[in-house]
């Protein structure tokens, strides 16, 4: 009866320390922890090497013809004259469209005539003024009349300038949407005139990039038509913010001599805020994101230790790493779930 006692003690003592072991295990294998007596942690890692490193946000904008313009008139009338060819170009005061002004030009013609007879009346009037022969009310009256009557023709001549379309710039001309002989008012659309050799991007910067964007700033543009990039810069920026989309309006100018660019067109802005020759740049799958911190595993003599890093910037894979880690650190990239801090490592394959 002892003997049996004893071994069933036993027993129960080698099933107790079994079970505890494997329990232990288990705990440690869910934890992430490697199994005692599995080796290492297998990791791939990255090390750190200063890069330059150029700091770019960008933006959505749209592109803008240097000049243009909605030809229309000041005036109502028939047209009689029409020197608009769809696509062609023009030179700035070039007459483009005249309307009927055959009332006016006839008033024109009788002031000139009187104008011509009243100025040789005034030149009588101050010979005799200068000889006593008159008055000097009189010679008065008569220069009255001829500052009045020159008046009288700057107006006409002003509508006359009424009746015709000239063009105010340089340029190409669109489509036309009216005929010679067509009645028209001032709302009648005629041609729009553009002058695309140097053109615009309007775009809207983020409050928080507002006050790092300054005139003369150089970017690059993209658009979906041509695979160039084409350089432009800061020419105008909007005094104020936005307080519905809290952004700034700015403008950068853009040559467009080889006519690629169509106004009106949507364009990506690339644009530069900062340079950094001597960035520490880490793929973004190594930081792991805690409450109010990033965090990075180091290996150190073989060991994987916890730093917690600040950032900057980042794009698609990376992260600009401002503060934690330096040239030369090595930093583990994938692996990162499997590890604790202490835990031995063996490297796969440095990036």
């Amino acid at each position: 009866m002892y003997l049996l006692l004893l071994a069933a003690g036993l027993v129960f003592a080698f099933w107790a320390w079994k079970h505890f072991s494997n329990t232990e295990n288990s705990s440690a294998a869910l934890a992430g922890a490697p199994k005692p007596g599995g080796g290492p942690v297998t990791v791939k890692v990255q090390v750190m090497q200063p890069e330059p490193y150029s700091q770019q946000i960008r933006l959505s904008g749209s592109l803008v013809a240097g000049e243009s313009v909605q030809l229309v008139t000041e005036s109502a009338g028939k047209v009689v004259f029409l020197d608009l060819k769809e696509g062609q170009s023009v030179s700035k005061g070039q007459l483009l469209l005249r309307l009927n002004n055959d009332d006016l030009q006839a008033q024109l013609r009788k002031q000139e005539v009187l104008l011509i007879e009243l100025k040789q009346r005034e030149m009588r009037q101050a010979a005799l003024l200068d000889q006593k022969g008159i008055s000097e009310q009189e010679y008065e009256r008569v220069a009255t009349e001829l500052a009045s009557l020159e008046a009288d023709v700057a107006i006409t001549k002003a509508q006359i300038a009424k009746t015709e379309i000239r063009a105010p710039f340089s340029g190409r001309v669109g489509i036309r949407y009216i005929s010679e002989g067509a009645y028209v008012s001032p709302n009648t659309r005629i041609a729009d005139l553009v002058d695309d050799r140097n053109m615009y991007v309007d775009f809207g910067i983020p409050e928080k990039y507002a006050s790092r964007i300054r005139n003369g700033l150089s970017l690059n543009v993209l658009v979906s038509q041509h695979p160039d990039t084409f350089a432009a810069r800061v020419k105008a920026l909007e005094p104020r913010i936005d307080r519905t989309t809290r952004s700034q309006m700015a403008r950068a100018e853009l040559s467009n001599a080889s006519g690629k660019l169509v106004a009106g067109s949507f364009a990506r802005v690339l644009l530069e805020l900062n340079r950094i020759e001597n960035a520490l740049l880490l793929n973004s799958t190594a930081v792991v994101p805690e409450l109010n911190a990033k965090k990075v595993f180091v290996i150190r003599n073989g060991v994987a230790e916890p730093v917690e890093i600040t950032t900057l910037d980042r794009d698609a894979n990376r992260v600009l790493v401002d503060s934690g880690l330096s040239a030369g650190d090595t930093v583990v990239v994938s692996g990162i779930l499997k590890l604790r801090p202490g835990s031995v490592v063996k490297i796969l394959e440095v990036q």
